[in-house]
């Protein structure tokens, strides 16, 4: 099947198309601020480089977060509309699990981290042996201090490899709550890859052939500002 996989959920977005097993074009860009309303374009543009027009897609994989909350809701309403406009499916990954799947030759556990706000990470713990990926601790918003010290305390001296934009950001204050223990991506790992988002896709789409075009939603996995906002002024939290 000829994938197409996007995911605008962190800084430098991805953009990738598959045939079969074959990658056709990968690009990574810049998509904070602003940028992620260019990805059509980008779509058109990649398309023609590799001379195929939309029909040519059998598939669409988008990153479902979590990440920027403009970034997400951009991303998937594009990936949303190219699905029903094709009259393809669309399969949903989290962008969490697409950093994870980076590490294709790295076995052991696993930490996907990207930035919040407030000194906050979205991270995740998987544990990755020969080819499969399995999910130790899910999605979730937390403190990046408080998160490494648990990390710290429940891993013991098990090895733990980092990758993701919040990795980077946070590497000193990892090395220093872990030390050894805290191993960490090269550069091109630390990016959301969209050949490795369409693969991911394909896979599930050929293992359960579900279609998450009327039923995907952007993993947030925290109120906006503006909800939490709304809240306050109604008297709840």
């Amino acid at each position: 099947m000829r994938v197409l996989g996007i995911d605008t959920a962190t800084a430098v977005g991805a953009l990738g198309i598959i045939d079969g097993s074959h990658t056709i074009h990968e690009k990574s860009m810049l998509v904070r601020p602003g940028g992620a309303e260019k990805f059509p374009s980008l779509i058109q543009q990649a398309l023609r480089e590799i001379g195929w027009v939309p029909k040519n897609i059998d598939l669409i994989a988008v990153g479902q977060g979590p990440g920027s909350y403009t970034g997400v809701r951009v991303g998937m309403t594009i990936a949303k509309g190219m699905a029903y406009s094709l009259s393809v499916p669309l399969v949903s990954v989290s962008t969490l699990y697409v950093l994870a799947a980076n590490a294709a030759t790295r076995p052991g556990l696993i930490c996907p981290m990207l930035e919040s706000r407030r000194e906050e990470v979205y991270a995740a713990l998987y544990f990755r042996q020969e080819t499969s990926v399995t999910e130790v601790l899910p999605p979730g918003a937390w403190l990046a201090k408080e998160f490494c010290a648990s990390l710290r305390e429940e891993r013991k001296d098990t090895p733990i490899l980092f990758l993701g934009e919040g990795a980077v950001a946070y590497q000193e204050m990892i090395l220093n709550l872990l030390g050894a223990q805290a191993v960490f991506g090269e550069e091109e790992e630390n990016l959301i890859n969209g050949a490795t988002l369409a693969r991911l896709a394909l896979a599930y789409w050929e293992e359960t052939g579900e279609d998450d075009l009327y039923s995907c939603q952007p993993l947030y996995l925290k109120r906006t500002e503006a909800e939490v906002l709304w809240a306050k002024r109604r008297g709840g939290l």
